[in-house]
């Protein structure tokens, strides 16, 4: 006796609905993540001239840079963050400066450009007496 054998399986027109929703799925979360990035890639760039100076007391050990915010460029407002963290205060227009005191040699001091949109970048890093 020759006994017939099922096949169980998926119907063909299930499998090609999954398919297709699978695409869709898929092709949703890709272009998700493209707009995404195309997003942060037309972004404008926080730009200013700046020109940094630095003055080293021998009885502190320590610097003092001068911050100059020399041409516009695409910010609105300038401040620096000090090596520890905190801010300094703000400049609002070209010709403005600004003293860190107390660096030490190496530390790294970073430069924060406000946008017209209000967001924040760093314009510039910047490392003392290096």
């Amino acid at each position: 006796m020759i006994q017939k054998q099922k096949q169980k399986g998926v119907s063909p027109i299930v499998s090609v609905i999954l398919m297709v929703t699978l695409s869709i799925l898929l092709a949703s979360v890709v272009s998700g993540f493209a707009f995404d990035l195309i997003d942060q890639v037309l972004q404008t760039p926080a730009q200013a001239g700046l020109q940094f100076s630095e003055t080293f007391d021998a009885q502190s050990q320590e610097y003092t840079v001068e911050i100059v915010w020399a041409s516009q460029g695409t910010v609105e407002t300038i401040h620096a963050i000090r090596p520890d963290g905190s801010s300094t205060a703000r400049m609002t227009g070209v010709g403005e400066e600004i003293e860190v005191k107390g660096v030490q040699e190496g530390q790294d001091l970073r430069v924060i450009g406000t946008l017209e949109d209000g967001t924040e970048q760093i314009v510039q890093s910047y490392t003392v007496a290096s």
